[in-house]
């Protein structure tokens, strides 16, 4: 059985949780496969936890893979939303057969991601509102030691393994830039407000929503299962960040540009570790809190780094 406060596995014999402290109030009910108190006859399920310590949010695997499509519909909505945004402002209208100059297309670039922070804000609340009587767990999860101690593991994991690997590509002669960060890099010059919100809050609450609320949940029927579900997720958290470079070397004219695809496949290692680093720290503590303070920690670090660079 797990505790029921943070998720530690516990043995028969704990009178109290070696990780967290608390007392082990409650036992596993084999037939309901549910916590009771001990002695008690009351049938209502207790702190509501699942068995396998995860927040029991009276959801189906299916019902997360749903969440999941959230990521599917802000492409859609965004590109919508731009679109008209973009056909309606004459400054604009050359933008679509790709005829406009270079400053153009970024000024549309920047629209189009703001449009996107605005569509990520929007689905963020509309899950948050959906799964409302369950924040007080997350606030709950935000004061436990467990969640604090895995911070700092995954900070420093992270950052570390950064640290080798853009040595290693320096060895090679090679940058540790990609399409993904040098667009975001832009756009943190040109909008810098704006950015903070997107970099620093919209897009790790959202993705953390997606992938660790939504994809990886719906692999928690049992532990082989959450152990697949840490490598779909995190293959499909790296990958997302690939997209612009798919985009940029096959959309151009001509022969796709195999050369700058390689270039940044280079940095495809940096986005898995950080990936593997965000899910097993969800896994390693049931808490949500967890991945989403990395997150925001690593991605504000970076912004912080870049807004430096500027005022140089």
């Amino acid at each position: 059985m797990n505790c029921i406060y943070c998720g530690h596995e516990l043995s028969d014999d704990d009178k109290t949780c070696p990780v967290c402290g608390n007392v082990n109030k409650y036992y596993k009910d084999v037939r309901n496969q549910e916590y009771r108190r001990y002695g008690s006859k009351d049938d209502t399920p207790a702190m509501g936890r699942l068995s396998n310590g995860y927040v029991d949010l009276k959801t189906k695997w299916y019902n997360h893979l749903l969440i999941a499509l959230a990521y599917i519909a802000m492409n859609v909505l965004t590109l919508f939303i731009a679109r008209v945004y973009i056909k309606s402002n004459s400054a604009y209208g050359c933008y679509v057969d790709q005829s406009c100059s270079d400053e153009i297309k970024s000024q549309a670039s920047n629209d189009m991601t703001i449009i996107q922070v605005l569509v990520e804000i929007a689905l963020i609340l509309i899950i948050a509102f959906i799964f409302i009587k369950k924040w007080k767990y997350f606030f709950k999860e935000l004061g436990q030691g467990k969640t604090w101690m895995w911070f700092g593991i995954g900070i420093g994991v992270i950052f570390g393994f950064n640290i080798v690997y853009n040595m290693f590509l320096q060895a090679l002669g090679k940058g540790s830039d990609n399409t993904n960060q040098e667009s975001v890099m832009e756009f943190i010059f040109s909008k810098p407000m704006w950015a903070f919100m997107f970099v620093c809050i919209a897009a790790p609450l959202f993705e953390e929503l997606v992938f660790r609320f939504g994809v990886f949940r719906a692999f928690c029927s049992s532990k082989k299962m959450q152990i697949i579900g840490i490598i779909v997720t995190s293959l499909l958290f790296a990958g997302i960040h690939m997209v612009a470079t798919f985009e940029e070397v096959f959309s151009g004219e001509g022969a796709p540009n195999y050369q700058l695809l390689w270039d940044d496949l280079l940095t495809f290692p940096s986005y898995i570790a950080g990936a593997l680093v965000l899910t097993f720290s969800y896994y390693k503590t049931k808490n949500l809190a967890t991945p989403i303070l990395i997150h925001i920690a690593n991605n504000f670090i970076s912004y912080i780094s870049i807004m430096m660079l500027v005022s140089m």
